[in-house]
């Protein structure tokens, strides 16, 4: 251990900087569906309207991951996309904070739509800069750290929203969100965000030999470094939030297959079917071994 970290170089300021931002909007947009769900059965007792409002916020990205994957590649100045993307979020969900229980339901589902076009930029979106931005020999301890963004996003956003609802009540949460998302906007300031052609910097960064998974972090930053090696730098950003766009669907999907299956199922035979689900998805990989 002592010896790996006198050879590998840091991330340095540019990188902890942009995992900063990152972390930090994906914890908005983690939190974003448990808080919906909190603030619309308070106001409102309806939970089919909660059931749509995180349908429209999860749905929207398998158009958006891929679009907007594509676009990013393209461009060489991408801080405005992503500042864009970042005050959508923020500004609609205040706006459905402000409006829940008094307007359509339509309009907040509405609201919900773009907020949730906004997740592939801000989630996937993020790991493709790492290359840009980190160098080149420290891309496998960035990737750890990428992967652990993820993780910390989904488990601690919905968890201290949850805390707030319950502590000072479901409005008071749904505002500690909104200002999450607003911090975003300064943190995308001051991120990096090299301007550079297309594929022009990333191409010698994606020829690293593949070094990946086991003893720089969990299954995700592996595939992180996959994808770096395997995708053409000038697609990485489309196929990073199409395939964050994938999740997000995935989860939309499943959490809809799981509400009908309740009502046939026990809970315990439905948590037997999601871990054998778990099980047979580790085959296509023993296949390549």
């Amino acid at each position: 251990m002592t010896t790996r970290r006198m050879t590998e170089p840091g991330l340095g300021r540019p990188g902890y900087l942009l995992l900063g931002a990152a972390t930090v909007s994906r914890l908005a947009d983690n939190t974003a569906p448990v808080a919906i769900v909190l603030l619309v059965i308070a106001r409102t007792r309806d939970a089919r309207l909660a059931g749509l409002l995180v349908a429209a916020f999860t749905v929207p990205t398998l158009i958006a991951g891929p679009v907007l994957g594509a676009y990013l590649d393209q461009l060489r100045r991408k801080r405005l996309l992503f500042i864009a993307s970042q005050l959508a979020l923020a500004l609609d969900l205040a706006a459905v904070l402000a409006l829940t229980g008094h307007v359509s339901g339509w309009l907040l589902a509405a609201l919900a739509f773009v907020a949730g076009g906004t997740s592939p930029v801000l989630t996937g979106g993020y790991s493709s800069l790492v290359p840009l931005v980190v160098p080149a020999a420290a891309l496998g301890r960035a990737n750890a750290l990428d992967s652990a963004s993820y993780g910390l996003a989904g488990i601690a956003g919905p968890a201290v929203v949850a805390a707030l609802a319950g502590a000072f009540g479901v409005t008071a949460g749904f505002a500690a969100l909104v200002a999450v998302a607003a911090l975003g906007v300064p943190l995308l300031l001051a991120a990096p965000m090299p301007a550079v052609e297309p594929g022009a910097e990333a191409a010698a960064r994606a020829a690293e030999p593949l070094r990946a998974g086991i003893a720089d972090g969990p299954s995700l930053a592996a595939t992180l470094t996959v994808r770096q090696v395997s995708v053409p730098p000038d697609r990485y950003a489309q196929v990073l939030a199409t395939a964050a766009s994938l999740k997000i669907a995935a989860f939309s999907a499943g959490s809809a297959a799981a509400g009908l299956l309740t009502g046939v199922l026990t809970v315990r035979e439905l948590l037997i079917g999601l871990a054998a689900g778990q099980l047979l998805s580790a085959f296509p990989l023993l296949s390549r071994l």
